[in-house]
Order: structure tokens, then C-alpha cells, then sequence
């Protein structure tokens, strides 16, 4: 009796911890960041009432949806969850066709040299300034890359398309992780519950904008979800002890692997253990027998991993690699994000032992030096980061594509505001469900197989409060999030049914509809009264070496480049430490196909932001088709003391930029130049 009573104050105790981060994440979720032109007008009370509004409105519209399922009987139709989860592939797979994304930051860096793995080298820890050496928790994503990559190969498929290759496969594991959520809720409960789940990813506009995104927030959902779903079968099993044996095996390899894909994943083995630790009581000899077969398919996941790392990893990462305190100490600045200057330092030990001594000294100094009021306002800055962002940074991570057209003005582009609002306002529906679902499980006891995800999302919130923070970090508890929000959402579907001939239930309907064709209406008077600049890409390679200091002193630099868009500003990325202090000036030409100059302009060194573009305006061109134009740099008053450095990004193993190249002094290389191409407007939103 004590035992039960301990164990449900436990559970309730976890709960509570949940319920009140989710009602922190959800009250910092009212925003529209990253709507700059709705942000104008949209502002305090005015974001708060709208997003409300237009959030009850998708879900009475979801709601209609979903009882013309049930009227017509689809919900109960074995084959209507799988006809589901195609359209959402479909549009996944549209999307990362029609859109052309190339993969960025990290995700670049790991694909780029499992292109060389795939050519038969080995994993470098001198690539790109010993990338795999710092960061050798990138190393099984990299492996498992060019091992994907040897079926294209195989049938050979040219290189150009292994990145859209990679990012098909990104969509496939994806469906698939949805795929093992929906049948855990069958499992719990019925099949109805888990085509809410797909109905509300179907409509989620990040299921798709996250699409192209390739890499370990991704990736490793399958390995998450698919655990949970195998372990909940292994603990429902109770008949045939070689299928107990058999899930039991599937969870560990699961969670081995995933482990080392994504070290998140382990919070879902310590949501499992709780669970378990939890309910002790119902801990047989199957139980014994299950849990060494867990153990043994781990031991083989981890024992199969390393096996294959030998093959392409022939240095010793142990010493190089930085240490956990590494990030710990990055959540303890600023806003808890990445920082250059953090890893800096961590990287200018030689010793791993070094490396953890000094990053834990300034951990101890930080978290003096903010005390507890400091601590607090921190640990609420990255929980909005991570947690409140309606968008996972998804206009950062598809911005760079192969060419450019309406279409990425409005996805992630200067026009995108539609698209982005509609983000926060789904994401605060989202997030509101999944509080109905967490507060609704204080009902139930421990034994409920949801308390698992309940479990797993709680340690990936706390995890990322300590741990560095950032916008994209909560992609791989999507499906956890969903699953607990479709929970939410059949208990309000419930509800709302049992009120369904009573006036409340219409009042509630056309009161929500009403209230969102105003604001609606309110925000489309807008969209063709109020003018404002709109910078629509007719090309951008934003991609640099960060730490590139090598000044432009006699060369002359060259970068072709291809665009059927008008333009009428160009901007190169260039480092200026020297300030307005600055007295180098350089000649800049745009010339066309034919080497005919266009414009003539001066890039002035005073002038130039560090780490910023400088932008060169002119009269709009008009290119014929898909035609190349050529930019041209060639010092002109440039000394030792007094340059600017242009930035580029150097492709490696993958050409990251194929409708250009850059030359010096006509020599071609294997970098590109770091600009943009784009065309400055200023006229109103939807101009007529």
C-alpha cells in the first residue's frame, strides 16, 4: 500500500513538472516571429486575440473533418490511416522535389563526406578544420549516410542527385516514425485515436517544411518512436514468449542504434526504466527473460556499430572530441545557442582531460556569476528557443535552393508571413491539446502506456533547459508531441459530442468562425494597403568558411552564376576587422554571357559590416531565360594593413553551388563565392 502510494506521487510529481513547463512553452508561443511584415500591425494584444481566434477556427475545422471520418465510417476502414500517411508522403516528397533545398551547416558537412567515405576514402579528422574531430557524435550519421548512398551508386544515379536521394530517405523515415506512433495508439487504445494523430500531421505545415531537412533530428525519430512502440508490445504480450522475446529485441537495437545516431534517444531508454521502475509490481520471470533479451540486442547494436566505424574511422576521436561539459557550458551564455567563441576556447586544449577541466571552470563561473535569478531567466529563454518557436527554423534550413521562383518567396522568402503565422497559430493549437492530454493523465495511473511519451518529452524539455538550446532541437520529439496532442484532441472531440445538439456547441462554432473571418479580414485590408520592401532571391550562396582571413591583396576574383529572375541588388559576404578605419577599396563589375559589363561600382572597405554583405544596387536586369552573368572583384587601393577578405565556401567532396563557380584569376576552384542575388521592391504584400 505505501509502495502504490510512493509510486503514484511520483507520477503525479512528473506531471506536474510537465504541465507546468508545457504552460510556460505555450504562453511564450503567442508571438509571430519571424512574420515581419504581419509583426507592422499585428502587435501586443492584437497577436494574442488573432492567434486565439484563428487557432479555435483550425480546430473546429479539424473537428468537422474528423466526425465526417467517423459519420461515413472511414476512421473504422483498415486501409484510410495508410491512405493518410500517402498523401502526407506525397506532399513530402512534392515538396522536396518542387523546392530544390541544399542541406546546410552540419548536415552539409556530414553529407559532403560521406560522398568521400562512398569514394572509398576514410572519415578525415582534418576535414573542414577537423570537424569529425570535435564533433565525433556526427560520426554514425556520416557512416550511415554513404551506406545509403551505395544503392544510387549502385544503380548508378549520378552525384548531382545523392542530396535529393538523402532527403526522399529523410521523408520515408519520417513517415515511418509516424507510422509506429499511429499503431501505439491503436495499441492503446483504438484506431480512431491514431488517425487523429494523422489527421493532425496532415495538416501541420512543418511535416513538410522540415521535410528536406536531413539530418539527426530527423533521423532518429524512427528509432524513438519505434522503441516506444515495440516496448509497449513486449509489455502487452503475455501469450507467446517468443514475440515478448522478439519486441523485446527490436527495442534494444532500436535504442542502441538510435543512441548512436542522436544521443537524445537515450531519454527514451530512462523514460522506459522509469516506467518500469514504476510498475515493479507487475515484474514477472517473462518480465527477467524479456529484459535479457533487451540487454543481449543492445550489447549487438552497440557491438555491430563499432565493427563498421573501424572500416571508416581510422583515427582516435577520444582525445579530440569535445566533452558533454563542452555544451553544457554553451547553455550557459547568452541565450543558450551556439557559440563561436565558446568553441574557441574548448578547441584551443589539446587533451580531452584539458578540454573538460576548463569548460567545467567556466561552468562554475557562469552559474556564480548569474546566481539563481540569472539561472531563471536563462533556463525561460531557451525553453522559448526551443520549445515556443512555431516554425523548428525551418526558413533558415530550405532558404538555399538550386534556383529560385515565387514559390520560395512565399515558403522562405520576404513574403512567407501566411505561411509562418499559420505555423504559430497550428503549433499553439498543437500545444494546447497536448496540455488537455497531460492534465487529463493526472486521472489515470502509471500503468497508462502514454505516461512513456508523457515521460520522454518531460526529459527532452528538462534535457535542452541544461543542454545548448536551439530552434530545430525539438524536431526529434515531434511525434511525441502529437501523440499526446491527438490524445487531447479525441477528448475534446468527445466533449464537444456530447454537447453536440445544444446551443453551446453551435455558439462555439460560429463564434470561432466569426471571430477569424475578422481577423481574416483585418489582416487581407493590409496586405494591399500597406507597402513595404520585399527582397524576392534570384540566387544565394550564404554559405561560408567562418574563420577565412585571407585578404583579396592582387588577385582578381570571378563567380559565374546562372538566374532566370530579375534582379536588382547583389550583395558579397566579406570580413572587415579593421572597421571604418578601413581605407582598401575594390573595383566591382556584374558582366553578362557575352563578357559585356552591365554596371561598374567601388566596394568602399570603410563601409563594409564584419561578417555581413556588402550590397552593390543598380537598375533591375531582365535576364533572357536562364541566363549566366559573371561578377568580377579586382583590388584597388589594397595594402598589407588595409584589405577586406571575401568569403566563400569551399564544396569539398559535393558541388554545393552547380549553376556557377569561382575563379581566381581564371583559374576555377572548388569553392563558391558567399553572395546573394536579389531583387529589392518596395510595394505592398499583394500588389495589385
Amino acid at each position: 500500500m505505501r509502495k502504490d502510494k510512493i509510486r503514484q506521487i511520483l507520477y503525479l510529481i512528473s506531471l506536474s513538472i510537465l504541465t507546468l513547463l508545457t504552460c510556460t512553452i505555450i504562453f511564450m508561443s503567442i508571438n509571430l516571429n519571424n512574420a515581419e511584415f504581419f509583426s507592422t500591425f499585428l502587435y501586443g494584444y492584437k497577436v494574442f486575440f488573432c492567434i486565439i481566434f484563428c487557432a479555435c477556427f483550425v480546430f473546429i475545422m479539424l473537428y468537422i473533418l474528423n466526425s465526417a471520418f467517423s459519420k461515413y465510417h472511414l476512421d473504422s476502414k483498415v486501409i484510410f490511416p495508410y491512405f493518410i500517411l500517402f498523401i502526407i508522403f506525397s506532399l513530402q516528397a512534392l515538396f522536396v522535389v518542387k523546392m530544390k533545398v541544399s542541406l546546410r551547416y552540419d548536415t552539409l558537412k556530414v553529407f559532403d563526406e560521406a560522398v568521400a567515405l562512398l569514394n572509398g576514402g576514410t572519415l578525415s579528422p582534418e576535414y573542414s578544420s577537423g570537424y569529425f574531430a570535435k564533433y565525433p557524435n556526427n560520426i554514425p550519421i556520416c557512416i550511415v549516410t554513404c551506406l545509403l548512398l551505395k544503392l544510387p551508386k549502385l544503380f548508378g544515379i549520378v552525384s548531382s542527385n545523392y542530396m535529393f536521394y538523402v532527403q526522399l530517405v529523410n521523408v520515408l523515415l519520417m513517415d515511418i516514425s509516424f507510422l509506429f506512433s499511429f499503431k501505439l495508439l491503436c495499441k492503446i487504445k483504438n484506431q480512431k485515436l491514431g488517425i487523429m494523430f494523422l489527421l493532425l500531421l496532415l495538416f501541420n505545415p512543418l511535416t513538410y517544411c522540415i521535410a528536406p531537412f536531413y539530418y539527426t533530428h530527423t533521423f532518429s525519430m524512427v528509432f524513438s518512436t519505434g522503441a516506444i512502440y515495440f516496448f509497449v508490445c513486449c509489455i502487452q504480450e503475455n501469450n507467446c514468449l517468443s514475440k515478448r522475446l522478439f519486441y523485446a529485441s527490436l527495442t534494444g537495437l532500436l535504442l542502441s542504434i538510435g543512441f548512436k545516431i542522436r544521443a537524445t534517444v537515450f531519454i527514451v531508454a530512462i523514460a522506459l526504466l522509469l516506467y518500469l521502475i514504476l510498475n515493479l509490481k507487475n515484474f514477472n520471470k517473462k518480465s527477467f527473460i524479456a529484459l535479457t533479451a533487451f540487454l543481449g540486442a543492445v550489447i549487438v547494436g552497440f557491438s555491430s556499430y563499432y565493427l563498421v566505424e573501424q572500416h571508416y574511422v581510422k583515427f582516435n576521436y577520444n582525445q579530440t572530441g569535445y566533452p558533454a561539459s563542452h555544451w553544457i557550458m554553451l547553455g550557459l551564455q547568452g541565450t543558450g545557442g551556439y557559440n563561436a567563441a565558446d568553441d574557441a576556447y574548448t578547441e584551443c586544449f589539446s587533451t580531452k582531460a584539458e578540454k573538460t577541466k576548463a569548460t567545467e571552470g567556466v561552468i562554475i563561473q557562469r552559474v556564480k556569476a548569474m546566481g539563481l535569478t540569472g539561472l531563471l531567466k536563462l533556463w525561460r529563454d531557451k525553453l522559448e528557443i526551443t520549445w515556443s518557436d512555431g516554425t523548428d527554423d525551418f526558413i533558415d534550413n530550405i532558404s538555399m535552393t538550386a534556383d529560385y521562383s515565387a514559390k520560395n518567396d512565399y515558403i522562405s522568402g520576404s513574403n512567407n508571413d501566411i505561411l509562418v503565422s499559420y505555423c504559430h497559430i497550428y503549433y499553439f493549437m498543437i500545444l494546447f491539446l497536448m496540455l488537455i492530454s497531460i492534465i487529463r493523465a493526472f486521472m489515470a495511473k502509471p500503468e497508462h502506456y502514454l505516461y512513456i511519451v508523457c515521460l520522454n518529452l518531460l526529459g527532452g524539455i528538462l534535457f535542452h533547459i541544461f543542454w545548448e538550446a536551439g530552434e530545430v532541437y525539438s524536431i526529434s520529439f515531434t511525434c511525441s508531441i502529437f501523440v499526446l496532442a491527438a490524445n487531447g484532441f479525441d477528448q475534446c472531440v468527445t466533449y464537444l459530442s456530447s454537447i453536440k445538439k445544444t446551443k453551446f456547441h453551435s455558439a462555439i462554432i460560429a463564434s470561432s468562425t466569426i471571430l477569424t473571418i475578422f481577423c481574416i479580414a483585418y489582416v487581407g485590408s493590409k496586405l494591399t494597403s500597406i507597402s513595404y520592401t520585399h527582397y524576392n532571391y534570384a540566387m544565394k550562396q550564404d554559405l561560408a568558411e567562418p574563420d577565412t582571413t585571407l585578404p583579396l591583396l592582387e588577385n582578381t576574383l570571378f563567380q559565374t552564376f546562372k538566374t532566370s529572375r530579375s534582379f536588382n541588388t547583389i550583395g558579397v559576404k566579406v570580413r572587415n576587422t579593421l572597421g571604418t578605419d578601413n581605407c582598401s577599396s575594390y573595383k566591382f563589375e556584374l558582366l553578362n554571357s557575352k563578357d559585356e559589363v552591365l554596371y561598374v561600382a567601388d566596394i568602399i572597405g570603410a563601409w563594409a559590416f564584419d561578417k555581413d554583405y556588402y550590397r552593390i544596387e543598380f537598375d533591375r536586369i531582365v535576364p533572357n531565360d536562364c541566363e549566366e552573368f559573371k561578377i568580377k572583384i579586382t583590388p584597388n587601393i589594397v595594402s598589407d594593413a588595409h584589405f577586406l577578405t571575401f568569403q566563400s565556401y569551399d564544396t569539398g567532396n559535393y558541388d554545393i553551388y552547380q549553376n556557377g563557380a569561382l575563379y581566381i584569376n581564371d583559374a576555377k576552384t572548388n569553392s563558391d563565392l558567399t553572395f546573394i542575388v536579389l531583387d529589392k521592391i518596395e510595394q505592398p504584400f499583394w500588389a495589385n
